[in-house]
């Protein structure tokens, strides 16, 4: 769209103009993940990590829409629900790991596996999924200022930011916008050390929140243990 035609327009026609613009975008293969993942790193227990190994991740569907404004047995993590892991980068899921587990006696691990395919990984470092995620912002604000009464993003996650990128996902698929969201994909900011990161916003790792277990290559996961 070139907004320099629209400066002579009145507002209100404007705001018709923009409005039809961001409803009629659609996403396609090129606005996902386009960066080549190597591997993900999940951190864990020992124990869990051999369970993982056996069955696979334990990953919920994200709930209905009414479920996630009541926060009705709906507990999300900075990106929404899924399985969370560092994205080429093991060190970050040792420190992680290691921190958010300094309580148990138990051994750590950490998971490496690879990914099937990035064609339905959602690329939050594309400026055409911000777009469309302003799009979705203006149509729901509403809801989105009554989420704000159930979340909050202090304490370890940012669950406000998770509730809404999950009813994200659930406008995108309604609105046929895609068929389907297997992950999101976005830079953040871990206290990976004793060192108090939360002075800036500047991101410090690179995560993968994954949707759906079949984005994950099974032959490819292995653990090791952490000293």
């Amino acid at each position: 769209m070139k907004l320099y035609l629209l400066k002579n327009l009145p507002s209100f026609v404007v705001q018709i103009i923009v409005k039809c613009y961001f409803e009629n975008i659609k996403l396609n293969n090129g606005w996902f993940l386009q960066m080549n993942i190597e591997r993900c790193y999940h951190g864990t227990t020992f124990g869990n990590a051999k369970r993982i190994m056996k069955n696979g991740f334990l990953l919920g569907k994200i709930p209905g829409k009414n479920n996630i404004i009541g926060r009705k047995n709906y507990n999300p993590g900075s990106l929404g629900l899924g399985i969370y892991c560092f994205v080429d980068d093991y060190i970050s899921a040792v420190l992680f790991t290691k921190r958010r587990n300094s309580w148990t006696k138990e051994r750590l691990a950490v998971l490496g596996f690879e990914i099937e395919s990035n064609d339905y990984i959602l690329d939050f470092t594309d400026i055409n999924t911000i777009k469309i995620f302003r799009a979705f912002w203006s149509k729901t604000s509403q809801v989105i200022k009554t989420l704000r009464s159930k979340y909050n993003n202090d304490g370890f996650a940012s669950k406000l930011d998770g509730a809404i990128l999950d009813l994200f996902i659930i406008w995108l698929v309604k609105n046929k916008k895609v068929d389907k969201i297997q992950g999101i994909y976005k830079l953040s900011q871990n206290n990976l050390t004793d060192v108090n990161i939360y002075i800036t916003g500047l991101p410090n790792s690179a995560e993968l929140c994954i949707k759906d277990n079949e984005v994950i290559k099974k032959s490819s996961m292995y653990y090791e243990i952490i000293d």
